[in-house]
């Protein structure tokens, strides 16, 4: 019983994993039909990477720091933008997400939709802070963003 139960929630899982992977086709598709309209981006934060690398045992643990890369993938033109800062300058949370993806956005004019993706990852994306900041981007008056 234990083993259909797991069999049936992977083939859950495997369905929603195409049905994701067809809408993402689909907006680079929309993207790529109508640029002036759409923009479309990926977006994630990569794991923390320790900066120096160090391997002995006392200096491992009172010299590591931890060095954020966030990735956007613009659908349009396929162009990559990174943003890179350290543990002592912000955290990985949700308020430095929007940050990124706001200075990646607030130049927009002419695009009325914007579609994003990503991880859902709870901590940096998918929470209240985030939400907030769709709506005030909708908002802006500077922006057509519907």
């Amino acid at each position: 019983m234990k083993k259909r139960i797991n069999s049936s929630k992977t083939d859950v899982h495997l369905i929603l994993a195409e049905s994701a992977r067809n809408l993402l086709k689909q907006a680079q598709e929309q993207v790529s039909s109508n640029s002036d309209y759409y923009f479309a981006f990926s977006f994630d934060l990569q794991k923390a990477l320790l900066y120096p690398k160090l391997t002995t045992s006392v200096a491992y643990y009172k010299r590591n720091m931890y060095i954020l890369n966030f990735g956007i993938h613009n659908f349009h033109n396929d162009n990559v933008y990174m943003y890179v800062w350290d543990e002592t300058i912000a955290s990985r949370g949700a308020q430095e997400v929007v940050s990124c993806i706001l200075k990646r956005i607030q130049n927009l004019r002419s695009e009325r939709h914007i579609i994003a993706y990503s991880d859902m990852c709870t901590g940096q994306n998918r929470n209240i802070k985030v939400a907030l900041r769709r709506f005030k981007i909708v908002q802006t008056l500077d922006n057509n963003v519907e």
